[in-house]
């Protein structure tokens, strides 16, 4: 099969954080987040991978905004009950600090929720 014909599964998604918390504080927020991901050459499950690419501006948004943050690479699917992905910065990581970054997503009022570990 050629590079032009793999069959690709799901849809592109452009997402934005609403905020973060590092318990046992309340949530906040302290940067605009864009998160743009791909479509997967493989089908959904365990083993899933696509790619992202997470942007991180400073708050308040303005054309003075900084870069935060700014991380790409591949998300892989460790687990489908529950929702468990990794999410590599092999492309792209401003940071480059070596950073573990593995949660778990549920849904909740139409919402995902992320839970997890970034060391």
């Amino acid at each position: 099969m050629s590079p032009s014909s793999t069959p690709l599964h799901g849809e592109p998604c452009i997402s934005t954080r609403q905020s973060i918390a590092w318990l046992p504080l309340p949530p906040f927020e302290d940067s605009d987040v864009l998160v743009l991901s791909s479509r997967s050459t493989t089908p959904p499950g365990v083993g899933a991978s696509l790619f992202y690419l997470d942007l991180r501006l400073s708050l308040p948004l303005s054309q003075t905004s900084k870069i935060n943050w700014g991380f790409a690479g591949l998300r892989h699917t460790l687990s489908t009950s529950p929702l468990r992905f990794k999410w590599d910065h092999s492309r792209i990581d401003s940071r480059d600090d070596g950073v573990v970054d593995e949660g778990e997503v549920i849904q909740r009022d139409g919402l995902e929720i992320e839970t997890g570990i970034g060391t």
